[in-house]
């Protein structure tokens, strides 16, 4: 796992509930109809914080589903980053946090991971573009 890949699942995350109508406060995954669904579902529509990064982490092997091992190392990365840079609002994710709040989180973490120059980051337009060219 490399942080190139965790940064990947949390803009992936921050993308998949970037607007209030995909994103619930307290499941982890729910249908179209507020029903409880596996974070994988075809039927799942709107996450929370936690489901965002588990259906990111499972998806970000591009050509298919990551290992369940894989998904989960990155899903647990995921879980201490976000608890690193905003302890305070990562300690409220079980009660549930508001749509600002889990932006707030998803955006500090991205941000932290971007700044700390572990990282070379190429906007997401030009990563897409030269993978497709390669």
């Amino acid at each position: 796992m490399t942080t190139a890949g965790l940064l990947e699942v949390l803009r992936d995350a921050r993308e998949l509930i970037a607007f209030s109508v995909d994103w619930c406060s307290r499941d982890y995954a729910l249908d179209e109809n507020y029903h409880r669904v596996p974070v994988g579902s075809a039927t799942a529509v709107r996450f929370n914080l936690i489901g965002a990064v588990m259906r990111c982490s499972r998806d970000s092997g591009g050509s298919g589903a990551l290992s369940g091992e894989l998904s989960g190392k990155l899903t647990a990365a995921a879980r201490e980053t976000l608890q690193a840079v905003r302890p305070e609002l990562y300690t409220k994710v079980a009660g549930g946090l508001s749509h600002p709040e889990t932006l707030a989180l998803l955006d500090a973490a991205i941000l932290s991971l971007r700044d700390s120059g572990v990282v070379e980051v190429a906007p997401r337009v030009e990563a897409e573009e030269m993978a497709l060219a390669g």
